[in-house]
């Protein structure tokens, strides 16, 4: 009989001490894959919101926790319009609302603004500049229950809904629309913006289009050293200040989520060095060398740590899942599947087999013969 099935064998006669490790991995495992796909998925929808915009640059102001809370001059925008290969720009102000109860991104921007390009207006129109008018994406107007001619609370005032639109970023179909000066006044933050979009003007060769770009960005900053000025795709690089802080909490709470898995696990594998002490003592007497009982519990570990891991993961993404039927998540967060995601997953399952195996296996390994057998 080999080593594996060996381990087997002694988890199935300690069956209640052995669910009760695999239940403590499997709910780690899920709370990482919970924890690390919300923080994860909210940057995703995030990206490819700018992306689907036509984006090339985002300027915000750095050092500030989030986003939206970022503030830029308006006289900035009118004079990065002027800056040479500067095609188009537009101002952005955002805002957490809650409405009728609800979490929602608002976005206010001018109608003439190039981010409409990607929205598919379903039905109404665009509203005008000044007036007190929304457009709903279709998530949050199936959430607030609105369509096109019903009216919206916004603080004490009502706007009226114009349009219903849809577009490729889930991320926007769950948010609203303003005028941009009408978001302005609600905030009380006139004449300011929260990011500014730029679209570069288009070069046939990549190479040459990556340099100007470059070269735009640097002129940008020399001018605005206060503001971070980066591509879509370095929004959310490891230098990127717009790095949610979001994902560092979850993947911090993982981490304690894992560790306490690895203390389960190795409890139940170190009671099991203990109620096998004189059994161990035997292998050692007919045998079998320490290295060969120090595989023996590692084995154990593994196998516990690989069933929990399977479970956890079935779990973490059931759970996920469900929790974007939540109107509260529904259109902020896109899930991610991706083969990166499932190794960490995986990479994590492996480590916390090995790490609750360590000491447990070196406690077998250097037991006494002599005092193994006569352990009762």
């Amino acid at each position: 009989m080999n080593l594996i099935k060996i381990a087997f064998a002694g988890l199935a006669e300690r069956r209640a001490r052995t669910l009760i490790a695999v239940l403590s991995i499997s709910i780690g495992i899920a709370s990482f894959i919970i924890l690390t796909g919300l923080a994860g998925g909210f940057q995703k929808a995030v990206k490819n919101t700018y992306a689907d915009r036509g984006t090339d640059i985002i300027i915000y102001e750095k050092d500030k926790p989030t986003i939206v809370t970022s503030v830029i001059g308006q006289e900035v925008l009118v004079d990065i319009s002027t800056f040479t290969g500067v095609k188009e720009v537009s101002g952005v102000v955002m805002d957490f609302m809650k409405l009728n109860g609800r979490r929602v991104i608002a976005y206010g921007w001018e109608s003439s603004s190039f981010l409409f390009k990607d929205k598919n207006i379903k039905s109404g129109r665009k509203f005008r500049d000044g007036a007190m008018e929304v457009m709903l994406g279709d998530i949050a107007a199936r959430n607030f229950g609105k369509t096109v001619g019903d009216s919206i609370r916004i603080g004490k005032e009502r706007f009226e809904v114009v349009g219903i639109y849809s577009s490729r970023s889930l991320f926007e179909r769950g948010s609203i629309l303003l005028p941009i000066g009408e978001l302005q006044r609600i905030k009380s933050a006139k004449d300011k913006l929260t990011i500014i979009d730029i679209v570069a003007r288009e070069d046939k060769d990549p190479h040459g289009r990556q340099k100007e770009l470059t070269r735009l960005k640097e002129a940008i900053k020399a001018k605005y050293p206060y503001l971070a000025v980066e591509t879509s795709d370095e929004l959310f690089s490891e230098e990127s200040d717009m790095l949610p802080m979001a994902q560092g909490i979850a993947w911090a709470i993982s981490v304690v989520a894992l560790a306490m898995a690895i203390v389960g696990t190795m409890n139940v594998i170190m009671m099991s060095v203990l109620e096998k002490t004189r059994e161990i003592g035997i292998l050692m007497a007919v045998g079998w060398s320490r290295l060969k009982i120090f595989r023996l519990i590692v084995y154990e570990s593994l196998i516990i740590s690989m069933i929990g891991g399977v479970a956890g993961i079935v779990l973490g993404f059931m759970a996920l899942e469900y929790l974007l039927t939540f109107p509260l998540l529904e259109g902020l967060i896109e899930i991610s599947y991706s083969i990166g995601r499932m190794t960490a997953v995986w990479l994590a399952v492996i480590i916390v087999g090995v790490l609750s195996a360590i000491y447990p296996a070196i406690k077998a390994m250097t037991l006494s013969i002599v005092e193994a057998l006569r352990y009762e």
